[in-house]
């Protein structure tokens, strides 16, 4: 029993990591593109 809610928790930790590692890369991108836009301008 303790063994499934460790491996539960571990897989739910590492679907948030990646949740928020996507994130992270998703508005670092837009920042990104906004900053070249307001650049070449």
């Amino acid at each position: 029993m303790r063994l499934g809610f460790a491996a539960g928790a571990t897989l739910l930790v590492d679907a948030g990591q990646h949740a928020y590692n996507a994130s992270v890369c998703r508005l670092a991108g837009m920042n990104f593109v906004v900053f070249m836009v307001a650049g070449e301008h």
